[in-house]
């Protein structure tokens, strides 16, 4: 249409309004659905388009007019398929699947998508410039990442926004996939990620999981997924008699191969932070066939392992056979430490042979093994018999790997320090879920109150901080900090006050903030400055399936000492989003029988700044 026509258009319809009694009509849908009746039916086609096992009649109008890849399909005599009555298009299976929905499009402006679909649909979008549909594909991705397991495809969505340098569904999907990688790692989709991808996401300073040794399962099933073990493979044909033997060339491959699995898996595991790990996983993983398969791994493995029968305790944890004991007896575990323990006598400060040993077992196996990383390290403790037992006495399985001592050790180096320092874990060593059932109902103002601990330190060998503790250096209850963290979900309001002062006094007046406070309050008490990281997590829910989904994440540095106790948090969320009539961060849970209410929930990680509160690592 030209401008002037346009013009004369616009000068009727504004003729029409001053005439009395006038109407604008509008049959829109009428129109649409007589354009779907011309898409459906073979009438009138003047093109078909053959697409895998699919024929469709079409138009070459209708094509022309949404699409210039058409268009030069179509009309242009270079293109081979101009003036043919049949085209035949080149798709991807799941792009053939849904091309009928995509030639709707084109004729009616409606598509149905799916997080299944979505993909082909955005593919076939990009292939012909439908500018339009793409734009609405990638905002239905960013707003519907939060899916249920079956059909969570964010993976493959972020592989696709990679490959198009579409930076900002790529931030969205990343933001997404960093605070909710334990579910990302449960879905299909996850074996499908491309290895640089992955480790970028391990290497993400946000990333939440739910512990170190779940995520150590998901690379071992994505490397048997994507690369597989020939070595596994031929050690069960052994076993089933299929084994052939190959020529030389063939021996050349496998060792090629080999080469190439071993590298793949030791730059995976170069993410997991094996001192952060308990007792009973670090056991699993030694015992585990893949990791047995790679001695370099292994060695690392033993190392952590090897914290546990530090000589300074003379084998507090005792022999392979009475480690296989307590790790399936928690009875056996419990006599076990006390029978060993019964032996701990540390003579004199000068006694140093056993912490410089559980040094060298650590440089084994959390770092390359290298000599010159190995230090050692000026300590002083004296401890009775009967002390040292009621300390170390208790569970092995319920003790991470690794040794510490007072920070006068040199400071580690970053290596180190980033496989010290624990991730955002959601297990219950390191989080806790702050729930307030029935928030409709929940007075405006008010607060609610939650008491919990966390481990004092990111890593800890039980014979060094008892050792620490009788040395009358230790500050902390059993090795863990308490807190008390209170909720202000409804705002805060300061009521009205009078400041007596000299010669005056003052009356201050009421006033309230709309702001969603979390005030954590220790209830520790802190000889030295202690610096934690807090990371506060805000739970929503997805619109459709009510899935539940790690939506923001707010992380603040704090240092407690016996003056400062509080630190207070502000905006976690939007305050007039969650106490709006609906919100995301609010959902339906089952308060009594029958009944239903809303829920807001936030999820609180406290955990050691850059991996140490008391301690220091022993590399």
């Amino acid at each position: 249409m030209t401008i002037s026509s346009h013009l004369r258009s616009k000068r009727r319809r504004q003729d029409s309004d001053c005439i009395p009694n006038g109407q604008m009509v509008d049959n829109a849908e009428c129109i649409i659905g007589k354009m779907f009746d011309m898409f459906s039916q073979a009438e009138m086609s003047d093109v078909q388009l053959k697409v895998g096992v699919h024929l469709f009649h079409a138009h070459k109008l209708i094509l022309s007019m949404n699409s210039d890849v058409f268009r030069t399909m179509l009309t242009d005599d270079k293109w081979p398929d101009a003036r043919k009555p049949c085209i035949v298009l080149s798709e991807e299976p799941e792009c053939e699947e849904v091309f009928g929905d995509f030639l709707q499009y084109l004729y009616t402006g409606r598509v149905q998508l799916t997080n299944t679909c979505v993909l082909a649909v955005l593919t076939l979008a990009d292939k012909y410039n439908i500018y339009e549909l793409g734009r609405e594909c990638k905002n239905y991705m960013a707003t519907h990442c939060h899916a249920s397991l079956p059909i969570l495809k964010v993976v493959s969505w972020l592989q696709y926004a990679i490959l198009c340098n579409d930076k900002g569904l790529e931030g969205e999907l990343r933001h997404y996939m960093e605070l909710n990688f334990r579910h990302v790692i449960k879905s299909e989709d996850f074996l499908t990620m491309r290895q640089d991808t992955l480790e970028e996401l391990l290497s993400c300073q946000h990333l939440v999981v739910h512990s170190e040794f779940t995520l150590f399962n998901s690379l071992k099933d994505w490397f048997l997924f994507n690369i597989g073990c020939s070595q596994l493979f031929e050690q069960e044909s052994a076993v089933d008699g299929k084994e052939e033997c190959g020529d030389a060339s063939l021996d050349e491959h496998r060792k090629t191969r080999q080469a190439m699995e071993k590298d793949v898996f030791m730059q995976l595991m170069s993410y997991i932070r094996l001192p952060i790990m308990k007792h009973a996983q670090l056991l699993a993983l030694a015992s585990d066939p893949l990791v047995q398969l790679f001695p370099d791994f292994a060695l690392k493995v033993e190392g952590a392992l090897n914290v546990y029968t530090d000589p300074l305790t003379h084998g507090v944890c005792g022999t392979a056979d009475d480690m296989a004991a307590s790790n399936s007896s928690p009875s056996c575990s419990r006599s076990l430490c006390r029978r060993k323990s019964d032996s701990m006598i540390v003579q004199s400060k000068d006694d140093l042979s056993g912490l410089s040993a559980c040094s060298a077992a650590l440089n084994a196996g959390c770092a390359s093994g290298s000599a010159d990383r190995a230090m050692s390290v000026p300590f002083s403790v004296q401890a009775s018999r009967s002390r040292a037992t009621d300390i170390v006495s208790g569970h092995m399985s319920d003790i991470p790997a690794a040794s510490l001592v007072r920070h006068s050790v040199p400071s580690p180096s970053l290596e180190y320090s980033a496989h010290c320092t624990p991730r955002n874990y959601l297990c219950d060593d390191w989080s806790t879920c702050l729930t307030i059932e029935n928030f409709a109902s929940f007075p405006s103002y008010s607060s609610q109150a939650y008491f919990f601990s966390t481990p004092a330190s990111a890593v800890q060998s039980p014979t060094l901080v008892a050792a620490d503790r009788l040395g009358g250096h230790d500050d902390t209850e059993d090795g863990v900090l308490e807190w008390q963290a209170e909720l202000y979900p409804r705002g805060i309001r300061f009521p009205r006050a009078r400041m007596i002062g000299i010669p005056y006094s003052y009356d201050i007046e009421e006033s309230c903030r709309d702001v969603v406070r979390l005030a954590i309050n220790s209830k520790t008490h802190h000889e030295k400055q202690c610096r934690v990281d807090v990371i506060v997590l805000a739970v929503a829910y997805g619109l459709a399936d009510q899935t539940e989904y790690m939506e923001t994440l707010t992380h603040r540095t704090c240092i407690f000492d016996n003056e400062h106790t509080v630190h207070n948090i502000d905006d976690i969320v939007p305050f007039w989003e969650l106490n709006d009539g609906w919100s995301r961060y609010q959902t339906d849970s089952v308060l009594f029988p029958g009944k239903k209410s809303s829920c807001f929930k936030l999820v609180l990680i406290i955990k050691p700044s850059d991996g140490v509160t008391h301690y220091s690592m022993l590399y």
